[in-house]
Parts: C-alpha cells; structure tokens; sequence
C-alpha cells in the first residue's frame, strides 16, 4: 500500500510542477519584450521597470507553486493552510513593497505595475494552455 501511495504523490508531484517548464521561459520572454517596449516607449528605466515586474509576478507565481508542492510532497492535508498561507505572505509583502515605494517618482516605480499586469497575464494564459493541452490525468488510478 505504501508503494501505491508514493507512487501516487511522486506523479501528483510531476504534475504540480509540470506547468513551470513553460510559464518560466515564456515570463523570461515577456520580460524581454517588456523591456524592449518600456525602452522604446518611456526610456531605460520605465523598460527596467516592466521587467522587473514581470519578473516580481512570475517569482511570486513560482513561489506559491514550489510550497505547494513541498506541502503535497509533506502530507497531502496541507495543500490548503500552506497554500493559503504562502498566498497570504506575498500579498503582505508585495502591499509593504507597494505602500514604501508610493511616493516615489522614480521610472523604474512607474513601469513596475505594468511589468506586474502583463507578467499576471501571460503566467496565467500559458499556464491555463498547460492544463488544457498536457496529458495530465484527472484521476490517478490504481495499477492492475
């Protein structure tokens, strides 16, 4: 029985982190782009901005991911407080971030919202095309 229930959390595992092969490399991307358009629309350091918040997204995307997946890997019953928590974190900490730097007239402050929107929306449209294109099984069936 033990046998099954590893087998079974170290499939769930590849799964849960499966999505990461592609919304990184495409956030690395988005970043670049928004880097290029931030430089050619606003200068250097509105295009810094943007990516660095495209980045701020994706490292958050990530993050939530990773703990999630090391709670599954602990004790499946701890997939909710600990996602729930690691969700709560960086919000607290991306709100401290946004209250210290909101009197700031920097370029590099004024891109990072967008870098953060689009980074948002490009983790969750190439994640969203994972999951419907990955052979990904709802239901995890015992052998034999």
């Amino acid at each position: 029985m033990s046998g099954l229930l590893l087998a079974t959390r170290r499939h769930r595992r590849v799964t849960r982190l499966g999505h990461l092969r592609a919304c990184l490399p495409s956030s690395a991307m988005v970043a670049l782009l928004g880097l290029l358009a931030g430089l050619a629309a606003a200068g250097p350091a509105q295009g810094a901005g943007v990516a660095v918040g495209v980045a701020v997204a994706a490292a958050t995307f990530a993050f939530g991911t990773l703990v999630v997946d090391a709670a599954d890997r602990l004790a499946s019953s701890l997939v909710l407080p600990v996602g729930l928590a690691a969700y709560t974190t960086t919000v607290v900490v991306l709100g401290a971030v946004v209250l210290r730097f909101a009197d700031s007239s920097s370029a590099v402050i004024t891109g990072l919202p967008w870098g953060v929107l689009v980074g948002t929306l490009s983790w969750v449209l190439v994640q969203s095309w994972w999951a419907w294109t990955s052979p990904t099984p709802y239901v995890v069936l015992p052998p034999g």
